[in-house]
This record gives C-alpha cells, structure tokens and sequence, in this order.
C-alpha cells in the first residue's frame, strides 16, 4: 500500500474555495478502483491547515491517479490557494490498509446499565457472607 499525508496550509481568503475544490477532488479520487481512501481533514486548531490522508493499493494505482484528469484540474487550481508548499509524507508500506487499535477498544456506554435489587440472600439459602451491596449491574436491551 501507498500512504500519502500531505498538510496544506490555505489562504484564509480562499478557504471556501478551497473546501469544494476538496470535496470534489475527494469524491472524484475515491471512486478509482486502487483508492484505498482519500480524505481531507481539517486542524482542531487552525482553520486554515487541512491535511489529506491517502491510501492506494500499490505504486500501479498511484500512478494511474496521477494521469486522471481530475488530478490535474487539482494540481493547476491549488497553487492560487495554498498559503505555503504543502509538505508531504509518502511511504511504500506493506499493509492493505488499517488495522485494529490496540491499546484502544469502545466501552459500552453507561446509559445500558441499570441498577436492580438483589434478593439476599439468594432463593432463602443461608450464607456466612454479607452482600457487598443490595444491588447489582445489569445490562439492559
């Protein structure tokens, strides 16, 4: 897989331009068959920084990409744009994409857990232990 991340810093003047210039683009580079993904994302703390993520199946499918025409309908109208070079990051990576997180996994949200009241002790049966509480932790749904 090709992975390209490229960070553009846009003229504050010219953002909107350059968010259909980017939608378009993202649109038209998704649908090539080695388009693994293409996204822009924009800075959580500059409004002006956006940074494209590129995946392509290999070095064949990025080649075909840059001959498409859209790349260079890109190419010609971002210089007017761009406040700065974009700079770029461009690895030949053996992966196929994105893989799980490790370190990270979804907690089940709080809202499915109830508290409900507990029998102690159990169906009448005598038990040398005290419960540690009259509730226990159900999911619910």
């Amino acid at each position: 897989m090709i992975l390209i991340n490229i960070k553009f810093q846009i003229r504050p003047d010219k953002v909107d331009q350059w968010l259909a210039l980017a939608d378009s683009y993202a649109r038209d580079v998704n649908s090539e068959d080695g388009c693994l993904f293409f996204q822009f994302a924009r800075s959580l703390t500059d409004d002006n920084e956006f940074i494209c993520i590129e995946g392509f199946r290999d070095a064949d499918a990025g080649g075909a990409h840059v001959k498409q025409p859209y790349v260079k309908k890109f190419f010609d109208t971002a210089p007017d744009l761009v406040a700065t070079q974009p700079q770029i990051i461009y690895i030949d990576t053996p992966h196929d994409g994105f893989g799980p997180m490790g370190e990270i996994q979804p907690r089940p949200p709080a809202d499915l857990y109830c508290f409900v009241p507990v029998r102690w002790p159990p169906h009448g049966e005598r038990h040398n232990m005290a419960p540690a509480g009259r509730y226990s932790m159900k999911a619910v749904g």
